[in-house]
């Protein structure tokens, strides 16, 4: 079984990386689909902000390499959620406590966290939520496919 998903890993990511994405002729919504779990234009369009606000440089190949993140970071996740895969929410609100301060004190403190993102401290962390969620179910994963390699 774990040849075949490292099989699939590596088509997948072969046919991502080979096939350009015209991403000024997308459309609102839907930019990529694994299995049921989407990627939207909007959420690919928040990470490259993110990389733009930290000057990273945003080439064509930066944006490939992002969207084949995201979908294997879905991939992931479908996987765990399939596997059934332990995950408390305090797990998560823990991770996201210690975000939370580490970004506050690269920026100087919570207020200038808040000015920054223009919500409060709690709509913060409830934006980011299901997506640290999401990390945390990928990272679980991939330890659980990649632990006997």
């Amino acid at each position: 079984m774990k040849k075949i998903w490292i099989l699939f890993l590596i088509l997948v990511s072969f046919k991502a990386m080979t096939q350009p994405v015209a991403y000024t002729k997308l459309a609102d919504g839907i930019i990529a689909q694994v299995g049921d779990k989407i990627i939207l234009k909007s959420d690919f369009e928040k990470e490259i902000g993110r990389m733009i606000s930290q000057n990273q440089e945003v080439t064509d190949s930066v944006r490939g390499a992002l969207l084949y993140q995201l979908m294997l970071r879905k991939m992931m996740v479908r996987q765990a959620e399939l596997d059934s895969l332990p995950l408390k929410d305090e797990e998560v609100e823990q991770r996201l406590d210690r975000k939370i301060r580490y970004f506050a004190q690269m920026m100087g403190g919570t207020e200038k966290l808040e000015e920054f993102y223009g919500k409060s401290v709690l709509e913060i962390k409830e934006e980011f939520k299901e997506q640290e969620r999401e990390e945390i179910l990928a990272e679980k994963m991939q330890e659980k496919v990649t632990g006997g390699v």
